[in-house]
């Protein structure tokens, strides 16, 4: 069993960060009532936990413990079993502490 670390909400769409340093998206549309859908599309963080997550219009952002920086990510809906790529990830060690809110304007 895993412990939430952040959660974002946005349209039907959930990010959830775990403490297996996991991203894992579920799409609300696909759920119907007394039987959520399981169908839920995740990465591996590697040995970073997201303290902050969020959903932007393209992109979905976390804000990495171990490296100190952001990444954002890109939902490819798994093409040959890979759900998210890595787009970018800034310089290490860009903040001091951790974060605790990412916010993404809408464009």
């Amino acid at each position: 069993m895993s412990l939430i670390d952040a959660v974002a909400l946005k349209n039907s769409k959930i990010l959830v960060s775990n403490s297996k340093n996991e991203l894992i998206l579920y799409d609300l549309k696909k759920w119907k009532k007394d039987a959520p859908c399981q169908d839920r599309f995740f990465t591996s963080l590697d040995n970073n936990q997201a303290s902050a997550i969020a959903i932007g219009n393209k992109y979905y952002y976390t804000a990495l413990n171990f490296d100190k920086t952001i990444a954002y990510y890109e939902f490819l809906g798994g093409e040959g079993g890979i759900y998210f790529r890595e787009v970018k990830r800034f310089a290490r060690n860009l903040y001091k502490s951790d974060l605790s809110s990412l916010y993404v304007p809408e464009s």
